[in-house]
């Protein structure tokens, strides 16, 4: 019987083995780091897209506040506005042009005059007429201003009209002026108001008319308006001649059915003063 000899491995085989194993745990690693690699990416992009789309999704949030053209606070500060309707005594009053230009209007770019005339007459609406047999202090004009502009304006005689306030050491006296048969009147229709980052907002309509009336002495009766959409009177938007300007009741009505279509949008901003009150910051056109 032949003696088998055992079988040997050659060590040449035993590394190329150790080799090929290496190599297999090698890739199976680089497989399981590549997989997980593109797993957490296309998670990550998964994370971005979902809040991308979520931003575009939800809307910013809006502290906008619409406000009643009727409320009390937006009828109070409207007429902080500079315009006064008033008669004309030249053809450049010093209350025109007011706060409706064809520009953005400031404090800064109107006539002192008519900032207290404004200030004073719109804040003594239902004045009787034993106010005019009296001297008032300055501040007392003066101080309206403060509260409608938030600046301190210098005591100035001003003039609205056929009524001028007079200053002389320290206090005002009334004066009354005659008859003039130009009248500038300002046709203007709140649309919107609302409340945004501590300010406030009116957009409104306006229209200027200049009523040219005939001879009351010959008992002409006639009327020529010239109506405008800016108080700087640029450009005529219409005329009409009227022959018995007594047959029209309310002729700011009348002008504003009529020509409505060609009053232009305003855009007026409030800002508060210290005490948290409203004041009139700037006026402006509104493109359409």
């Amino acid at each position: 019987m032949e003696n088998k000899e055992p079988k040997t491995v050659r060590l040449s085989t035993v590394v190329l083995l150790f080799i090929i194993l290496i190599l297999i745990i090698a890739l199976v690693l680089m497989y399981m780091h590549y997989n997980k690699d593109t797993k957490n990416e296309v998670l990550t992009n998964t994370n971005t897209n979902q809040k991308e789309t979520t931003n575009e999704v939800e809307p910013e949030e809006s502290n906008k506040k619409e406000l009643s053209t009727n409320s009390s606070i937006v009828k109070e500060i409207y007429d902080y506005i500079p315009a006064i309707d008033e008669d004309l005594y030249d053809e450049n009053p010093i209350t025109l042009p007011n706060a409706y230009q064809t520009k953005k209007v400031t404090y800064d770019d109107l006539n002192s005059k008519l900032l207290l005339a404004n200030a004073f007459f719109k804040s003594n609406k239902d004045m009787s007429s034993d106010i005019y047999m009296n001297d008032i202090e300055s501040e007392k004009v003066t101080d309206f201003a403060l509260k409608y502009y938030n600046e301190e304006i210098e005591p100035v005689s001003f003039t609205m009209g056929s009524i001028s306030l007079i200053y002389e050491n320290g206090m005002y006296g009334f004066a009354n002026g005659g008859y003039t048969g130009v009248y500038a009147s300002h046709i203007r229709n709140i649309e919107e108001a609302y409340e945004e980052n501590d300010e406030l907002y009116i957009i409104d309509t306006y229209l200027m008319n200049i009523s040219k009336f005939g001879d009351i002495q010959v008992d002409d009766k006639s009327v020529t308006f010239e109506i405008y959409d800016s108080s700087e009177r640029k450009k005529t938007v219409a005329e009409e001649d009227i022959e018995d300007a007594d047959k029209i009741e309310d002729k700011n009505e009348y002008i504003s059915e009529k020509y409505s279509e060609k009053s232009k949008k305003y855009k007026h901003t409030f800002k508060k003063n210290d005490d948290g009150e409203y004041y009139w910051y700037s006026s402006e056109p509104l493109d359409e």
